[in-house]
């Protein structure tokens, strides 16, 4: 299992990002609500929800006072369809966002995984 290095929630734009910090992004995949974020072998390195709050009705409790999360993705070429879980935890509260989009990631399926805590 990976360990992510940034989760953040910009409450000014209502934006919240998980990413591996060490890691280069070559290509974004923007489907409007989420940014997948890859680098040069394709593997997913990043996950940025815009209007966590407005649009997956992540309490702003839980926003504002992230200790950790994880996140699962799962690929299912078959159909051209990702499916990201997210579980953030706040004060012993989690809160789950589940999202799936049609995206075109290739031939193969995938399952990927993140654990991530909140930025210093």
């Amino acid at each position: 299992m990976q360990t992510l290095e940034y989760l953040n929630y910009d409450e000014e734009v209502d934006h919240l990002t998980i990413y591996k910090s060490d890691e280069d992004i070559d290509t974004n995949i923007d489907n409007g609500l989420v940014i997948l974020s890859l680098n040069k072998k394709r593997d997913i390195i990043g996950v940025e929800f815009m209007g966590a709050f407005r649009n997956f009705n992540i309490p702003l409790k839980i926003l504002e006072n992230l200790e950790s999360c994880k996140v699962l993705v799962k690929y299912i070429p078959q159909n051209q369809m990702i499916i990201i879980n997210v579980y953030l935890k706040s004060h012993n509260k989690e809160s789950p966002i589940i999202f799936s989009s049609h995206t075109d990631l290739g031939d193969d399926a995938f399952v990927t995984e993140f654990e991530c805590s909140s930025a210093a």
